[in-house]
């Protein structure tokens, strides 16, 4: 995410393909739990990854909410052994993830944010009022993001 030197930013959401935003300037507020997660959070949860490696996870398992299929045999706790190094060459999963290097090179462009041809938003100052949220909410469909305004 390019922030301006010394900005911080807060990403709304649940999904959690924004996980590989996180860094030590970027968190992500869950609005359901509503919680702050943050980088650290990220490592304690994910097998001691950096959040810039939940993009090779991803590519590696697959996203089912994206209908982007991953190598078989192979989900998330599997992929981060693997990025980590703990996965034997003779065990059934790395032999798949060998095999299927080219689902896992294929997805990359798929999970990587932001998507390729993506315009990037111009971020500008502006005083933020419970009417121009509730507003700018609305006219983005974020209904579960309203109720939690009121």
């Amino acid at each position: 995410m390019n922030l301006p030197k010394g900005d911080r930013a807060v990403v709304v959401s649940s999904d959690t393909d924004l996980y590989q935003l996180l860094s030590t300037r970027v968190s992500i507020w869950k609005p359901h739990k509503k919680e702050i997660y943050t980088s650290k959070d990220f490592s304690r949860d994910y097998y001691n990854l950096d959040p810039i490696q939940w993009v090779q996870v991803k590519a590696l398992a697959g996203c089912t909410s994206d209908a982007i299929p991953g190598i078989p045999g192979v989900g998330e706790v599997t992929a981060g052994k693997f990025l980590r190094g703990l996965l034997k060459p003779a065990s059934k999963a790395y032999q798949s993830i060998e095999r299927f290097q080219s689902v896992w090179q294929n997805n990359l462009p798929l999970v990587r944010l932001p998507f390729e041809g993506t315009m990037i938003p111009k971020i500008q100052t502006d005083e933020v009022s419970p009417d121009k949220w509730r507003n700018l909410a609305q006219r983005l469909g974020m209904k579960s993001l309203l109720r939690d305004s009121s």
